[in-house]
């Protein structure tokens, strides 16, 4: 896939649905990563991005870093990992999960609105200023 690199935390993504900042993500490679989320909040924040047409239309999909987001102790719950799966097979666009973007440790910066492309037989997301 190749396209427009646009995105960052998931949270915030979803946060400005509706405003003057929604994001745009029609051809683009849509990278999301977030912090300290339960799955039940992350699939509701996948859900309304897919209801909002969000999902359906991009080039591909850059699953970064969701640090400490497991369900809550005694919770019967989804993995995280579920969750994203169940997206990610929904969307059925390329994707790479697992990119140490976000809040982590090592964290490996990109430079969002550049042109990106997305190879997934090679497991790399090259941006014009390099390989991630």
């Amino acid at each position: 896939a190749q396209g427009e690199l646009v995105g960052g935390n998931l949270c915030l993504i979803v946060s400005t649905l509706g405003t003057p900042y929604e994001i745009e993500t029609k051809g683009k490679i849509l990278l999301i990563e977030d912090i300290h989320e339960e799955p039940r909040s992350v699939d509701r924040m996948l859900n309304q991005l897919w209801m909002a047409g969000k999902l359906q239309h991009i080039a591909g999909l850059v699953v970064g870093d969701f640090n400490d987001c497991g369900p809550a102790e005694r919770q019967q719950s989804l993995t995280l990992e579920e969750v994203l799966d169940n997206y990610i097979k929904l969307i059925n666009k390329p994707t790479l999960k697992g990119l140490k973007i976000g809040h982590c440790q090592p964290n490996v910066a990109v430079p969002l609105g550049t042109t990106a492309m997305l190879d997934t037989d090679r497991k790399q997301l090259v941006v014009e200023s390099g390989t991630c």
